[in-house]
C-alpha cells in the first residue's frame, strides 16, 4: 500500500475498508499512520468477513500495530518505539542500546519465513512471533543462528528488552 496512491482513491472514493490482496502487505508508517487517521481499516479476506458478520454497525479499530506499539512502550526498559514500517519497529530503550524488531503473524516460522522478511525488511536485530503457539521449525532456528537474528514470543522479548543485546 502506497500513502499517494491511497491519498489519490481518497480524492475519489470515502472507503471504511481498504482489502489486501497481496499474501504479506506491506506498508510504511507514513501510509499506517496517515489510515489510522482517517480511521480507514485495512486487512484481508478474513478481517473483512469477521467485520461484515458483526451483528452491531462496525466501527474503526486501531490495529495490531498500535497494540504493539501500547505495548512495548508499558515496558520499563523502553523510552519510546517507533514503528519502521507494517512489521519492524524501532525501540529506543533507558540506557540500552536501540534495536529494530520484526514481527511475524504466521502459524510456522520456517526459513523460507525469515529470508522473506529478511529480503523485504532487510534491518532488524530481532523477529517477534505475533502468534504465542506459533512453531519455529529447526531450519528456522538455525538461520536465525547464522544471520545473528533472535526469534522471540512476547514473553521473552519483554524479558530481553532489559539486557543488552549483541546487535549483528
Amino acid at each position: 500500500m502506497h500513502l499517494t496512491t491511497i491519498k489519490h482513491e481518497l480524492q475519489l472514493h470515502t472507503p471504511n475498508f481498504i482489502l489486501n490482496l497481496v499474501e504479506k502487505p506491506y506498508a510504511s508508517a507514513d501510509t499506517l499512520q496517515f489510515l489510522n487517521q482517517m480511521q480507514i481499516d485495512h486487512g484481508s479476506f478474513s478481517k473483512l468477513k469477521k467485520i461484515i458478520k458483526q451483528d452491531a454497525i462496525w466501527t474503526f479499530e486501531l490495529t495490531k500495530y498500535d497494540f504493539t506499539i501500547s505495548f512495548l512502550l508499558k515496558h520499563d526498559a523502553v523510552k519510546n518505539v517507533k514503528q519502521l514500517d507494517s512489521n519492524r519497529y524501532e525501540i529506543t530503550r533507558h540506557q540500552l542500546p536501540t534495536i529494530i524488531i520484526c514481527t511475524l503473524k504466521e502459524y510456522d516460522i520456517g526459513i523460507e519465513s525469515l529470508r522473506y522478511a529478511k529480503s523485504k525488511q532487510q534491518n532488524f536485530h530481532a523477529i517477534l512471533s505475533l502468534n504465542s503457539k506459533a512453531r519455529i521449525t529447526r531450519q528456522a532456528q538455525t538461520y536465525a543462528k547464522n544471520h545473528a537474528i533472535k526469534i522471540y514470543y512476547w514473553g521473552e522479548l519483554l524479558t530481553n528488552l532489559s539486557k543488552a543485546w549483541n546487535k549483528a
